[in-house]
């Protein structure tokens, strides 16, 4: 048990810190693909090459209504999530996006209080998501200066507020559905159906004629398909299924986070003192959140 405990905590933090890159990876991969082939592809093949691999270590599949629950939760949480989230990038720059994504938390938790048997919020969570969102405001208000509401940012914007309520209800929908497949091939699944939704309506919005692979784009497919796909979005389902949603749904804080520690550490771009309190206040969120 202290081992299965311990590997949800790796596998979250594994989120914490893919899907803390994927933002930039997708404005990146957007400026030359368009988002819905640049996201279906990636999801597809990241959804064919895990569910291939666990069908050739003789996994198990989906067994009758399996499939319905798995491709509701796929097309929530991989398909709606990561199609708006491509097609904002256009726009809207990828700290925004983040910053945007960090309300997941509070549809997450909100949805589960509202389900009978759900987790109830609490005075000492409540705090602490408003205090995680009040650090990452803190944190990313630089990057909040100077912004035009043109009509496309504003849709943009909006929109990602339809990726936090998907997400949120995917998520809980999937702790609540019973499944006897193993979360490995669950994921692997679930991209699949996500990855033929978005493929069908970039063939509908005629993307494929502005297909364009260059180095960039393609090396943002592939980081995402590894990292943010099998890697992530397999490490996401299994800490789902084992943590709380108040502290799994905190990733959406920590990711700009990630974000911002990497261009110091890797890129050796200034660390300020704004940077520093706004990085405390997220963490005393997360530990008020995951405190029992």
């Amino acid at each position: 048990m202290i081992k299965e405990k311990r590997l949800a905590y790796a596998a979250w933090i594994a989120v914490c810190f893919f899907w803390g890159t994927g933002y930039l990876a997708t404005r990146i991969g957007v400026q030359n693909m368009p988002p819905m082939l640049f996201s279906g592809l990636r999801i597809f093949a990241a959804g064919l090459i895990l569910t291939v691999i666990l069908i050739l270590r003789r996994e198990r599949l989906p067994r009758g209504s399996e499939w319905a629950h798995l491709s509701v939760i796929g097309i929530a949480l991989e398909g709606v999530s990561n199609g708006i989230l491509a097609w904002s990038a256009q726009w809207v720059t990828s700290s925004m996006m983040a910053l945007l994504a960090a309300m997941t938390p509070f549809w997450m938790v909100g949805i589960e209080a509202m389900i009978p048997g759900g987790e109830k919020l609490t005075p000492r969570i409540i705090f602490g998501l408003l205090l995680g969102f009040g650090g990452l405001i803190w944190l990313l208000k630089p990057e909040l200066k100077g912004f035009s509401l043109d009509s496309k940012f504003l849709i943009g914007c909006l929109s990602i507020q339809l990726v936090c309520i998907s997400y949120g209800a995917g998520s809980i929908y999937s702790r609540r559905v019973r499944l006897s497949t193993r979360s490995m091939m669950s994921a692997g699944i679930q991209m699949l159906f996500a990855g033929v939704i978005l493929l069908l309506i970039g063939t509908i919005w005629n993307e494929w004629s502005r297909l364009y692979f260059n180095a960039s784009s393609l090396s943002a497919i592939l980081y995402l398909l590894i990292f943010g796909s099998i890697i992530g979005y397999s490490s996401y389902i299994y800490s789902l299924q084992k943590l709380p949603v108040s502290l799994v749904s905190l990733h959406r804080y920590i990711n700009p986070v990630v974000a911002i520690l990497l261009g110091w550490i890797i890129l050796g771009e200034k660390l300020s003192a704004n940077t520093i309190i706004g990085v405390i206040i997220i963490a005393s969120g997360v530990i008020l959140v995951q405190k029992k």
